[in-house]
């Protein structure tokens, strides 16, 4: 039955190498190595055109050279550019944004891959990146120092003795150490988490950390929502009248009733109010 199907496996194919016959088997070799030698010199080409990319990105992003095309948002136009990974857009800009004093012709050298490290690297340290991390990029493979960043970035993990799974943990266990709270967010809410901290870190500088803006963010928050006391939040209700605002924009006012459907939810409110006062 093995003669069988090597037989037919030799009509498919009559280069198919035998051990009496070595030199197909030699050329096939050969053909793999000059393969994989062109892809080799494909991804190195890649990895230095995506930094020049990434360059370019940040001066179309702080231009807004996008409404040039007639487009109405930077979403927009990363819808069309990027419409299969969006996430990769605000990679290079990381990128761009936080290596861009270092020599463009060093970037290129180092590629995409590990320039998309050291930006995650120097936004942990806060916005420092000592040269040794710029050498390391320089003489080590991607896979070894890709894993030294997230063992620099991981090490904060590390450090509790115990799990912090709420905010309340991390503000009774972490005052005056250095812990990582993390939280997830999804969908279209990240566009608009995105927008804030960019905004911020026009004001406060985009050398900065994410956390840093989120505490710069949450500090101003409390400073116009302050506790009196016995559990009353000042100017509470312009904040929640606000939120109710933009909720009402995204209401289907075409759908019959709405208008009356909401103001008998409003009545109802107000009845139930005044009938506990």
């Amino acid at each position: 039955m093995d003669s069988i199907h090597a037989n037919a496996e030799q009509a498919r194919d009559p280069q198919m190498p035998t051990e009496h016959s070595p030199e197909p088997g030699i050329n096939l070799l050969e053909e793999v190595e000059r393969q994989l030698e062109e892809i080799h010199s494909a991804s190195l080409l890649a990895e230095r055109s995506f930094v020049r990319v990434a360059l370019l990105l940040n001066q179309v992003k702080r231009a807004k050279l996008w409404r040039l095309k007639g487009y109405r948002s930077e979403q927009d136009w990363i819808d069309k550019v990027f419409p299969q990974s969006p996430a990769q857009y605000y990679e290079l800009v990381r990128i761009a944004r936080q290596l861009g004093q270092i020599d463009q012709k060093i970037l290129e050298e180092i590629g995409r891959r590990k320039c998309a490290y050291l930006a995650r690297l120097r936004i942990h340290l806060n916005g420092e990146l000592p040269g040794e991390w710029i050498e390391k990029a320089r003489s080590m493979d991607s896979s070894a120092f890709m894993q030294e960043v997230r063992n620099i970035i991981g090490a904060d993990k590390a450090k509790p003795s115990a799990a912090i799974t709420t905010l309340e943990d991390a503000a009774e266990k972490c005052s005056g150490a250095d812990y990582m709270f993390q939280c997830r967010i999804f969908g279209n809410d990240i566009h608009v988490v995105k927008t804030a901290f960019e905004r911020l870190a026009q004001i406060a500088g985009s050398e900065k950390s994410y956390g840093y803006l989120l505490s710069l963010l949450c500090a101003d928050f409390l400073s116009g929502y302050t506790e009196d006391g016995e559990g009353n939040i000042q100017h509470q209700n312009a904040f929640i009248l606000r939120i109710i605002s933009s909720l009402l924009d995204q209401l289907d006012y075409e759908e019959n009733d709405i208008a009356d459907r909401l103001l008998g939810l409003i009545a109802a409110k107000i009845e139930k109010y005044t009938q506990n006062a």
